[in-house]
């Protein structure tokens, strides 16, 4: 990711920083998710087709259609306080890896941890804590004899001045080669995390009063029913649940797809706006079905495109940023949330925008195009204009 810096105010997984010295990027709120992140990639790939055989590249696209999907399905969490968000691995040659991902996400993690500590993060306690634990995971999940046992991890906010500043804790579960991991938001104290965990894991080895890196190096090991584990966290309030955002995503989902196909600002905007109208339809807290959706979207695609994509948006604070439309402003200026990120394989996955050479990201000076160059190639000029200021790597 270009432009990073020691306070880590951008979401390294969704958004692109702006050319050094426009105006612009003085204005640019700090976004929780920033379509120009999915633009920049789709041209990416585009441009690549000609160098890629016809299975890789529709390998690459498979990946970025699922990695956009995840995004949008997590952004609506975000903006709804989701009270679950879900990811899915496979497990590799004994390592688990994301189907998002070519490389096993220990990796991810690790170069996350690193990439942090050369940053000067004063919190490499935590973070080398959490590569342990993951390491731990990946030992408990391929032993035979924890077969049928979920592991828990405790993932409790950061002491005064972190910038990790969410409250959640994960459930991995094993089925064959295939380990879904669920996370759950809570607003439980370090106190009754401690007590949890006793309870679910009685042979854990978390000292009398653990800090934020001994829950994370600890994973613990239950055979508890779902209800039990998530009976013993409070959970955040307002959070809606994971059936009524299910239903949520599935009305939006051709908008979803367009956006995939076709990302830009105003889907995004419309997919906004379209979903907050939902969460005022008390259809969408019951199964969804065809009916109810043609009672709620009685407009085609585009239709919805253009009427909820030309309102401002909703402005949501999320963790990872501000979440708004492209119209949105506040006072008449973009507004600026802190990047607060849920781990350090966040840093992890910005990482992997890098080759030999560097960041994979082109930011021209002259005409403001921002795009990814193809791996293990420098860009001698910008590819939209020509120009060659600002073209560095």
């Amino acid at each position: 990711m270009a432009e990073r810096s020691a306070q880590f105010t951008v979401h390294p997984l969704r958004q692109r920083s702006e050319a050094s010295g426009s105006q612009f990027a003085e204005k640019r709120p700090i976004l929780g998710y920033d379509p120009l992140f999915d633009i920049s990639d789709r041209q990416s790939l585009d441009l690549q087709k000609n160098h890629l055989t016809p299975a890789e590249f529709q390998r690459h696209k498979n990946q970025l259609d699922l990695r956009t999907r995840h995004n949008l399905e997590t952004a609506l969490g975000e903006r709804f306080k989701v009270e679950i968000s879900q990811i899915i691995y496979q497990i590799v040659d004994g390592l688990l890896q994301n189907l998002e991902h070519d490389e096993s996400f220990i990796e991810i993690v690790k170069r996350g941890q690193r990439y942090r500590q050369s940053n000067g993060s004063n919190e490499t306690e935590r973070e080398l804590a959490e590569v342990e634990g993951f390491a731990r995971i990946e030992e408990i999940l391929t032993e035979p004899r924890f077969e049928d046992a979920k592991v828990i991890v405790i993932s409790p906010r950061g002491q005064e001045g972190s910038i990790y500043q969410h409250n959640f804790f994960d459930v991995w579960e094993k089925d064959g080669d295939r380990v879904t991991m669920r996370r759950y938001t809570s607003s439980a104290t370090y106190e009754q995390s401690r007590v949890a965990a006793e309870f679910l894991d009685p042979f854990n080895n978390l000292p009398g009063n653990p800090t934020d890196a001994d829950f994370l190096k600890t994973p613990l090991i239950t055979y508890k029913q779902i209800d039990e584990i998530l009976a013993l966290f409070p959970p955040d309030e307002g959070v809606i649940t994971r059936q009524e955002l299910a239903n949520i995503i599935a009305i939006c989902s051709q908008l979803i797809e367009n956006y995939i196909n076709n990302p830009s600002s105003k889907t995004f905007t419309a997919l906004l706006n379209f979903a907050d109208a939902l969460t005022f339809t008390p259809e969408v807290k019951s199964p969804y079905t065809s009916r109810v959706r043609m009672r709620i979207t009685p407009m085609t695609v585009k239709r919805l495109i253009d009427f909820y994509g030309s309102q401002p948006a909703r402005q949501v604070a999320t963790g990872c940023g501000l979440q708004l439309g492209f119209r949105s402003t506040v006072s008449g200026q973009w507004s600026v949330v802190n990047f607060s990120p849920f781990s350090v394989s966040e840093f992890g996955i910005a990482g992997a925008l890098e080759d030999q050479y560097g960041t994979l990201e082109i930011h021209c000076e002259e005409c403001g195009a921002n795009y990814l160059r193809t791996p293990g190639k420098l860009e001698k000029s910008c590819r939209f204009c020509g120009g060659k200021h600002g073209i560095v790597c």
